[in-house]
């Protein structure tokens, strides 16, 4: 096993935990639950008895995993088993005391107390998770300020440019001031320029001494897009990925955004048990990681979904988010005001506004009327089906107009589905900007240009949040909601 050591006092880097005062420590991971011996007992004629399953135990497991009645039912004929060796039995009282408790159990008795137990168990557990995450992206790396790179060098190899160097010795210095007498523990992307941002940290003044864990997580390095990428073929495949959709396609020998969800997932849920399981209680955890693995962790945090994860810009270079944990809900919500930039994540949605000053050219309706006088035999055919729904969707791309929607985090959320009737237009109308193709564009410029679209709520007919992604006939199950 590899330990980067800049001096002899403490491990910069390691594979492997180590305790409060820097001490290397090898400590097996426990992945997966061991199973204990039978507990044995011992009548007073001295014959031994095997408590096969651990009543409350399995009682717990049970309600967890919402196991049904006939698990615990059948739990009667394996909790006590005598060994064939012996010559005792279990006493008529024991045995009679024990089916009886079995028999309560089965009629829900205890289930009051089960749950009581489990929100209990769960409480105790939200308490030792430390009060505040900061999830750091990496200071500006080689990649970032030539794409080339990527086809002569490793991804995880590459190195923080000069700029990004300094955006982490600064980073280190606003860190150290919300950390404060915190207790911290840090865990790093193995990849280099994460490791060399947090080396600037300390160079920046985060407070070296405060961290009580440090640890490497391969589940939170950037996603795999393949082992070298030349330019002609990632323009072409991005052409495909537009078809397919960002959080879906794969590329050659890569990950799709789904398959680092699934081990940022993993990484979380290990994540909060390591917490409930460790003796010390941290007060700030620091994640030292990429841009996109941010924005899947977040999804799977806050409970976004799919295309609210795509409106979501990266966080820029050594700039993060907070999250704060709230007893009250037992979850992590975002912190804006402990964040860099102190904002809400950046994000931006293209819709398209259905505007009833604006009407579809001839040819499309009389198309339409022509499509929908056919007998129904037709009308149920793939072929005809499908070409009548392109003819309504063009008829509403010809009555709208294309408009993005900046800052789309802010927007008060609707309690349904997502609908023209179901969102209040006002803030969307302050968040307008016309056109698409926007998301580059510095959020200043944009913020600056917003709500000056001269749109009035009137000329709304009803706004497409889908866009081409969805049929017209998709679109229309979602608004009959």
């Amino acid at each position: 096993m590899m330990v980067q050591l800049m001096d002899t006092k403490a491990p910069i880097i390691t594979d492997i935990q180590s305790t409060s005062n820097h001490r290397l420590v090898a400590k097996p991971v426990l992945r997966h639950p061991v199973a204990r011996p039978p507990r044995q007992t011992r009548n007073a004629a001295g014959s031994r008895y095997l408590v096969a399953i651990p009543i409350l135990t399995y009682v717990r497991n049970s309600a967890c995993r919402k196991h049904s009645s006939r698990h615990v039912i059948s739990a009667r004929h394996a909790v006590i088993a005598r060994r064939s060796s012996d010559k005792g039995t279990l006493p008529d009282d024991d045995s009679s005391q024990l089916l009886s408790f079995l028999s309560a159990l089965d009629a829900g008795e205890f289930d009051k107390g089960i749950k009581a137990l489990e929100m209990r168990n769960r409480r105790l557990k939200w308490e030792q998770l430390p009060e505040r995450l900061f999830m750091l992206r990496h200071g500006e790396s080689e990649g970032n300020i030539d794409h080339t790179v990527y086809s002569i060098k490793g991804d995880s190899q590459l190195e923080l440019s000069h700029d990004g160097l300094r955006q982490a010795r600064e980073a280190g210095s606003r860190l150290r001031d919300l950390v404060g007498d915190d207790k911290v523990c840090v865990i790093v992307s193995p990849f280099e320029r994460a490791q060399q941002t947090l080396l600037c940290l300390y160079q920046g003044g985060f407070p070296e001494d405060q961290v009580g864990q440090l640890r490497i997580d391969p589940r939170i390095r950037e996603k795999e897009f393949g082992n070298f990428q030349t330019a002609g073929t990632v323009a072409a495949l991005r052409i495909e990925e537009q078809v397919v959709g960002r959080f879906y396609y794969r590329l050659p020998n890569a990950e799709s955004c789904a398959d680092v969800l699934d081990r940022v997932d993993s990484f979380w849920n290990w994540l909060l048990d390591s917490s409930m399981l460790s003796t010390d209680k941290f007060g700030t955890c620091l994640l030292v990681t990429h841009g996109l693995t941010i924005r899947l962790l977040l999804m799977h945090i806050l409970g976004w979904t799919v295309r609210t994860f795509e409106t979501v810009h990266n966080p820029g270079n050594c700039n993060h988010v907070a999250l704060k944990k709230n007893m009250d809900k037992l979850c992590y919500e975002l912190c804006p005001e402990e964040s860099y930039p102190p904002q809400a994540p950046w994000s931006t949605l293209e819709i398209w506004i259905r505007l009833k000053s604006q009407h579809a050219s001839p040819e499309t309706r009389a198309r339409i009327q022509q499509l929908e006088t056919l007998p129904d035999s037709l009308l149920t055919h793939p072929h005809v089906a499908g070409e009548l729904d392109a003819a309504k969707q063009k008829l509403v791309r010809e009555c709208s107009k294309p408009y993005t929607i900046v800052d789309y985090m802010m927007l008060p959320k609707p309690t349904g589905p997502v609908s023209s009737t179901t969102m209040h237009l006002q803030p969307i109308l302050e968040r307008l900007v016309e056109g698409h193709g926007l998301g580059r564009l510095a959020r200043e410029e944009l913020l600056a240009q917003a709500g000056k679209t001269g749109l009035q709520i009137s000329d709304i007919h009803s706004i497409d949040w889908l866009g081409d992604c969805v049929s017209f006939r998709g679109k229309q199950l979602r608004e009959q909601r």
